[in-house]
């Protein structure tokens, strides 16, 4: 999957250097990616590597949490067909501020988009869930943080 890939400064000394590639296959054929800047010195090389593992322990955590939410929401009740007043009697049944916000986050970008629609437009702000959902509400990204 990755690979240490070795090259050479240019210009002036020719000192080597080593970088991560990793191979992306498109078409059938494999296109190596970087993933880190070429490194010529121990200290540069360890700094990339720790920013790749910082990124995919962000990615495993991202991926858990939705995992999480998705079996709730499905514990919840929630089903992908339902109307978003349907969607919103079930999520705010769910106990637990994380949970809720877990299950929601695990429902697809349309079934946010329409529900949060309706919780903006048709619900109480003030009390219960719903105000829960305004303070955490990222408009930008559609899901509550």
């Amino acid at each position: 999957m990755f690979k240490l890939i070795r090259m050479d400064q240019t210009g002036g000394e020719r000192k080597p250097g080593l970088r991560v590639d990793i191979d992306i296959t498109v078409g059938g054929k494999a296109v190596p990616c970087p993933c880190t800047e070429t490194c010529f010195d121990e200290r540069s090389f360890a700094a990339g590597i720790e920013a790749l593992q910082d990124a995919l322990a962000g990615l495993l955590e991202e991926g858990r949490r939705f995992l999480s939410g998705a079996a709730k929401s499905g514990a919840a009740g929630l089903n992908p067909e339902d109307s978003p007043e349907k969607t919103w009697a079930a999520l705010s049944k769910i106990p637990g501020e994380e949970d809720f916000i877990l299950a929601f986050n695990s429902l697809d970008d349309a079934k946010r988009a329409e529900t949060s629609d309706y919780i903006l437009t048709q619900c109480s702000m003030f009390s219960g869930k719903g105000a829960v959902f305004s303070k955490r509400f990222n408009h930008a990204r559609g899901l509550l943080e």
